[in-house]
């Protein structure tokens, strides 16, 4: 696993500076919730059996997303076409969330960032009763969600892959 290092400069980063907008975290945890309540109801209407484990299907999907935004693409993930040609192509070899707080660790951001799934791994294990099954199913889906977001994970490709 090699590690790059990269000079952040002190101008903004178009990528990441959303986090510091006013409302950004009221708006992220509601659009959790948000979903969180179509995918109940959409549950409820077609898979009724299943209208109790919405918290582990928002679990998944939260999963799933976070860990192909923050830790998979590479670059400018959210900015618009006319950032990225002013960011020179220097965050290029760096994931979403190798981008945040200019790389450095253990910060207020990060750690909202990694409580986020944690929490819903033990609301979805809450909501079906602690059973073994879908307690198991939701530590593998939090587990992976989280392992990105490790400090021994920062600009590390495992087993060489998404160089």
């Amino acid at each position: 696993m090699a590690v790059e290092t990269l000079e952040f400069s002190d101008t903004l980063n178009p990528n990441t500076e959303f986090l510091n907008g006013r409302g950004f975290w009221a708006f992220y945890i509601s659009l959790v919730f948000l979903i969180h309540t179509l995918l109940k109801v959409a549950l409820a209407i077609a898979f009724p059996t299943l209208s109790n484990h919405a918290w582990t299907v928002t679990n998944f999907l939260h999963g799933i997303i976070t860990l192909y935004v923050m830790h998979w693409v590479k670059g400018a993930s959210f900015a618009a076409p006319f950032w990225a040609a002013t960011d020179g192509g220097k965050y290029d070899k760096l994931t979403w969330w190798e981008q945040v707080d200019k790389g450095q660790q253990n910060t207020m951001k990060k750690k909202l960032l990694t409580l986020i799934p944690l929490v819903l791994g033990v609301m979805a294990c809450y909501e079906s009763d602690w059973n073994p099954q879908w307690v198991s199913i939701n530590a593998v889906i939090t587990f992976a969600a989280l392992l990105g977001k490790m400090p021994f994970m920062d600009r590390a490709r495992i087993f060489g892959i998404n160089q």
